[in-house]
């Protein structure tokens, strides 16, 4: 008999059935642990307000940034005058000084001055660091304080600053701008110095090679002369000689020259010069000894334009007007050049209220405390069903 063919016995595993999150079961857990969810939020409130309390506050506050009017910088309008016509590329225009303050506020010299003198910050930061530790605090510390250039719709600047008191922060910031404004007075009549002691190293400078150029203009003046010395005495010789004492040169026939006399032009080279005789000749030759030294120069027509020359650089009166202008910026207010004021400041409190960390503090740690407790009691509970 043909054998049948076996049947395959398919065994099907019950399925396990998911476990199911019971809310009432959760909440009843939880009730029953209400004793040390309160204790526990309640040390959580406790470290949030000690922290609170522990932690340094921190204050954003700003205020708008701008240059003076226009009215206090009216003194130095003569003094842009002079800068301008010179080419100096420097003016002292409000916008420029304004620009001037932020270059000079910018490089936080200032600020770690100020802020190295602040007795709070020295007790409390600096007094128990090396040299190099203070300065690297120091320069965290005066990041905290900002010039803010305008934004795309707005046209003033901002100072702002981050510190935990608002006071001492603004008057930080106060003692900075203004040491920036006396040190930024400084340098202007330094710079105004120096361009009055260049402008009469310039005209000293060109001082000196004029008189260089009139040294070698008197020597080939010179040799021009003692040339027309020797010629003449030459051509007094020869008209000794031939015994002309007289001027000849009207016996002469002109015929054959131009008649105009406006026209007429007798040279050495037509006509030789010992016909003049040799009284004239002797005497041109005795006076052209005799000239002096302002003499000799003044046959000359570029000894004139040399002459005017040095008058002018010597007449020069640019370096003395700089430093009148200079005295003028030595007696002026400095802290007049910009305007900000800080008891129309706006600030917020980034660091947050009490009240933001005491509610945060009991949030967190009832939820910590419930979450250890719904674990522990799932953890007992599959341990005990285990079992």
């Amino acid at each position: 008999m043909p054998s049948k063919p076996k049947k395959s016995i398919t065994i099907k595993n019950p399925s396990i059935p998911p476990e199911e999150i019971d809310l009432f079961k959760i909440i009843d857990d939880l009730w029953e642990e209400k004793i040390k969810i309160t204790i526990f939020s309640i040390i959580a409130g406790i470290l949030g307000v000690a922290i609170y309390f522990i932690t340094p506050k921190a204050f954003e506050v700003y205020t708008d940034f701008s240059p003076a009017k226009s009215s206090f910088f009216l003194n130095y309008y003569n003094l842009n005058k002079v800068l301008e016509s010179n080419n100096f590329g420097f003016s002292l225009e409000k916008d420029n000084i304004f620009n001037l303050v932020i270059e000079e506020f910018n490089d936080l010299d200032e600020l770690r001055t100020v802020l190295s003198k602040n007795e709070n910050i020295n007790n409390q930061f600096l007094s128990n660091l090396d040299n190099e530790a203070q300065i690297n605090l120091l320069n965290d510390f005066a990041k905290k304080f900002e010039i803010i250039p305008p934004l795309e719709n707005e046209k003033n600047w901002k100072l702002k600053f981050v510190w935990s008191d608002v006071e001492e922060g603004k008057e930080i910031f106060n003692s900075s701008i203004r040491l920036s404004q006396e040190n930024l007075q400084k340098s202007l009549i330094n710079d105004l110095d120096k361009y009055a002691n260049f402008i009469d190293f310039q005209n000293n400078l060109r001082k000196e090679s004029l008189a260089n150029e009139i040294s070698m203009l008197l020597k080939s003046e010179t040799l021009k002369l003692e040339k027309r010395v020797l010629y003449l005495s030459e051509q007094a010789e020869i008209a000794r000689s031939l015994g002309i004492q007289k001027n000849n040169l009207d016996e002469i026939e002109l015929s054959s020259l131009n008649q105009n006399i406006m026209e007429f032009n007798v040279s050495t080279s037509s006509m030789p010069e010992y016909l003049r005789g040799y009284d004239a000749l002797e005497k041109e030759r005795d006076l052209l000894i005799e000239r002096s030294t302002k003499e000799i120069l003044l046959a000359s027509n570029d000894y004139i334009g040399k002459l005017n020359e040095i008058e002018l650089l010597e007449n020069d009166i640019r370096s003395e007007q700089l430093r009148e202008m200079s005295s003028i910026i030595t007696t002026d207010n400095p802290h007049n050049w910009v305007y900000y004021d800080f008891s129309i400041s706006e600030s917020d409190n980034i660091h947050g209220s009490l009240i933001n960390y005491l509610t945060l503090s009991l949030i967190l740690g009832a939820f910590t405390i419930s979450f250890y407790i719904l674990v522990s009691k799932a953890y007992s509970n599959r341990k005990a069903s285990s079992s």
